[in-house]
């Protein structure tokens, strides 16, 4: 009669059910990357976004100054800075002396960053005085609407470390209208100290405006414009002179997106090095399965500085990693740094 065989037919459906279900897994693991960028505007973010997984994982937060107690089967991650982490998970068949399964990545990216002294004030304009960090693409970020993430030391009877997330469109650098600079398609070099001052508010609506707490005299906070300082206490509730302290990052406020039109594509900032983050972060959790057959610690090393060459305490070039690799090895034979 004609009529197709049902066999190559069903066939046919099962490869079509086939390669739906392999898109929506690969959907379902976009979507969540797109929420971990999301999570993290600044390396503080990074590093707590990692310690909630970790922690919904099963994984033990360990601290510098504890005596460890690390033993086969065991998962740990320990925080340096607020801004490294460094996670490992104890083989079952692990004895001090054997290897080490090493993934390494880093928190930080090239961003605009607020800097120590930040206030200023020309031709009825409040700016906030920024510097770059890493090595940015630094034309992309003018004409955007910017926001703050980072964190704030609080003295709150000691020194108090706080996350901060002003999610608001608070800051942006406008570029100049063409008609006042015709070479710009042609030469376009601005100076990263005088053109790229984000714009913060006006000082005619500051003055219409309820004033701002003054910080005071011999306080930090006097670094930096009372508006700005106004923005930070109000989220964390707290008084201007409680602010010993702060490193803030400018990000986009527009959010990291799946897009094109068969949505294949991620759209976001940050993604160099956010994608190693979370891979090596989905790789660690996902693997404990076959932890008890290992022989080896498996660790997954996330640092801060790299954009700037890795030198600091927290920093892939410290002594961090050897100290903490070196305490997971001899713990077990009683022995403590």
């Amino acid at each position: 009669s004609g009529a197709p065989s049902p066999l190559p037919l069903f066939s046919q459906v099962l490869k079509l059910g086939h390669k739906m279900s392999k898109k929506a897994l690969i959907q379902e693991a976009a979507k969540d990357f797109v929420s971990f960028v999301n999570k993290s505007p600044s390396p503080f973010h990074v590093v707590q976004e990692c310690r909630v997984r970790l922690e919904a994982a099963g994984f033990q937060e360990l601290k510098e100054k504890d005596r460890w107690n690390v033993k086969p089967n065991g998962r740990y991650f320990v925080i340096n800075n607020f801004s490294t982490i460094v996670a490992f998970a104890v083989g079952g068949k692990y004895k001090p002396g054997n290897g080490y399964s090493i993934v390494g990545a880093h928190t930080d990216s090239p961003c605009f960053r607020v800097k120590p002294c930040s206030c200023r004030t020309s031709v009825g304009y409040i700016g906030v005085g920024v510097e770059p960090y890493g090595g940015g693409i630094w034309h992309t970020w003018f004409d955007r609407d910017l926001k703050l993430a980072g964190r704030v030391i609080l003295k709150q009877g000691g020194l108090v470390h706080r996350l901060v997330h002003i999610e608001e469109p608070i800051l942006n650098i406008p570029n100049l209208c063409i008609h006042l600079d015709r070479d710009m398609h042609y030469k376009f070099a601005p100076n990263k100290e005088t053109h790229m001052i984000p714009v913060l508010a006006t000082t005619l609506q500051q003055q219409l405006e309820e004033a701002a707490e003054e910080a005071p005299q011999d306080s930090p906070a006097c670094n930096h414009h009372p508006l700005l300082i106004s923005l930070l206490t109000k989220q964390l509730g707290c008084s201007p002179a409680d602010i010993m302290d702060f490193e803030l990052c400018l990000a986009d406020t527009q959010p990291a997106r799946i897009g094109g039109a068969l949505e294949e594509f991620i759209f976001a900032p940050r993604i160099d090095n956010l994608m190693n983050c979370y891979t090596g972060l989905q790789g660690m959790i996902k693997s404990m399965d076959s932890l008890e057959g290992d022989s080896n610690v498996r660790v997954l090393a996330l640092f801060d500085n790299e954009e700037v060459g890795s030198k600091s305490v927290q920093g892939a070039d410290s002594s961090t990693l050897e100290f903490y690799l070196k305490r997971c090895s001899w713990c077990r034979l009683e022995c403590f740094f």
